[in-house]
């Protein structure tokens, strides 16, 4: 992952608008947070020794399920201070010399991935610091506990002996992530008859949830992942390559039931939340402020390096004024509204009609290279591709080009977080609101060809 850097591609404040609050006349796109699916996502997963994040998976059929996974981490540092946790730039700006060229967030990008088994009508639940066994229900320990797994030493039991329980050999497990990552989770169903535990399953099946700890006081934010249904025609061999294209459009339309492997993404997604400082009742009658925390993924995923990201944040406050911002990202973002991203866009301090806002972030449709030598940059989707994205990758079958796009969708998450003078009070997360439909995403899974 790139680290983001101030310039015009970065961050542009729009004119002010006046739009209506509610969105009406446009469709819902076809991802889900509540039924299950084949592709599943989880925008937000923390451990980075303050907070940890438990995972949970359901497998709701009464079949065995396998799943293919990655983790994506972005945790990154600014170059100026290592202790300095950042997710861009602008997380490193010193508010003394903003201009400072050596403010820069220095990035972590790197995907792994994990195979999960899940029995029927079964969760299964860990920790993403300290992982676990995955085909066992037993949780996990904390990271500074004894989590050290060791031999059996049983001849009539062979194994090894974990806090809390045991694994035969062969069992699969979860890599423990330790106490720096902020990222995302994304798995998909495979075929639990392959071999290589990669060939793409259609059986809509799994769906779960995140719980983000605070460790010090137990606090805990949950929210719902983000379910992707696959056309069921794909178990009829639509989709037997390592190409997941998110392209289908409508669900169980007879005309359509063929066309498609993945429900699409959606063209925008929309959130409704407190403004920056706004008056927040909490327990016992208490009065305090609230900030919110912001974090998008990329609907397409490919493995091997991550895709640039182009929205617009529409900011809409209680009396319908609108604020216009243009934002971009590498792979992962993840600011609160007060930081130095937004300025003072949400300030209710300042602006007693930003108490309350309802943010629509649209997708860019103006094409610029996924990947290659040119990557970010705009491009003619009508030109010559070794010109316009010089090195582009095509995608893990072949057939995709990976080069001139419009930016893929997004998948996010809100957190908002609750204070009282200077002292943490309790924070909420929730999904948010998929609009529209986009004609292409896709998750392009390179890490191994089918048959190796």
């Amino acid at each position: 992952m790139r680290g983001l850097t101030r310039s015009h591609w970065q961050l542009s404040l729009g004119m002010l608008l006046v739009i209506p609050m509610v969105i009406g006349g446009t469709a819902r796109a076809d991802l889900n947070t509540t039924e299950p699916g084949s592709i599943i996502v989880f925008p937000k997963v923390v451990a980075d020794g303050q907070r940890d994040t438990i995972i949970h998976l359901t497998n709701t059929s009464n079949m065995d399920l396998g799943l293919h996974c990655f983790y994506t981490n972005a945790y990154s540092t600014c170059a100026s201070d290592p202790n300095t946790v950042c997710t861009s730039d602008f997380g490193c700006i010193d508010p003394n010399d903003p201009n400072d060229p050596n403010e820069v967030c220095s990035p972590f990008w790197d995907s792994i991935d994990f195979d999960v088994r899940l029995t029927a009508q079964q969760p299964t639940f860990w920790r993403v610091s300290t992982g676990r066994s995955a085909d066992i229900l037993a949780g996990a320990c904390r990271m500074g506990e004894t989590c050290a797994c060791e031999p059996t030493n049983d001849p009539n039991d062979p194994g090894i002996s974990c806090p809390g329980f045991t694994s035969q050999p062969g069992g699969s497990f979860v890599v423990p992530q330790g106490e720096q990552f902020i990222g995302e989770l994304r798995c998909y169903e495979v075929n639990p008859l392959d071999p290589d535990g990669l060939l793409p399953f259609a059986f809509n099946k799994v769906k779960g949830e995140a719980f983000i700890e605070t460790l010090a006081s137990g606090e805990i934010s949950a929210y719902n992942a983000v379910t992707i249904q696959a056309n069921p025609a794909t178990v009829g061999g639509l989709n037997q390559d390592l190409d997941l294209v998110l392209n289908r459009q409508g669900m169980n339309i007879l005309p359509n039931e063929a066309q498609g492997e993945y429900n699409a993404c959606g063209d925008s997604v929309s959130f409704t939340h407190h403004g920056v400082d706004s008056n927040a009742l909490l327990p016992n009658n208490v009065t305090g402020s609230v900030d919110t925390e912001v974090t998008l993924v990329p609907c397409s995923f490919i493995e091997t390096e991550p895709i640039p990201v182009a929205v617009t944040f529409l900011a809409t406050s209680q009396v319908e004024e609108t604020i216009s911002l243009s934002v971009d990202f590498p792979c992962y973002f993840s600011e609160r509204l007060s930081g130095n991203y937004f300025f003072s866009t949400y300030d209710a301090s300042a602006d007693p009609n930003a108490q309350f806002n309802q943010t629509r972030v649209e997708v860019s449709t103006s094409p610029y290279c996924w990947t290659g030598s040119a990557k970010g940059e705009s491009c003619n989707p009508a030109g010559d591709p070794e010109v316009e994205c010089p090195g582009a990758l095509d995608s893990a079958a072949g057939g995709f080009s990976l080069g001139c796009r419009p930016s893929p969708g997004v998948i996010g998450v809100y957190e908002e977080f609750y204070t009282e003078g200077s002292r943490p009070e309790g924070s909420a997360a929730a999904e948010m609101y998929n609009i529209g439909q986009k004609d292409f995403d896709i998750m392009s899974v390179f890490d191994l060809q089918l048959g190796d």
